[in-house]
């Protein structure tokens, strides 16, 4: 799966977390180890016209296995 969405960044992604909300976004990059849910980095739909404009940080999520439950990237 991960191999697939480094050909296709910018990916679209619904991240589950642990507290039971849901956030739809893009992933936008790896960071370190890419099989790790941590090494994603992520733009919820809300912060992503913003993220566009500015490329600011302060809008990319670094996942974190102590936060999220799963990542689901088959959303066609």
């Amino acid at each position: 799966m991960f191999e697939q969405l480094r050909n296709s960044m910018e990916t679209d992604a619904m991240v589950k977390f642990k507290n039971g909300k849901s956030l739809y976004g893009i992933i936008i990059d790896f960071i370190g180890d890419e099989r790790m849910k941590e090494s994603l980095r992520f733009v919820p739909n809300h912060s992503l016209e913003l993220y566009r404009a500015t490329e600011n940080p302060q809008f990319v999520m670094t996942l974190s296995t102590d936060s999220v439950s799963a990542v689901d990237v088959c959303l066609k």
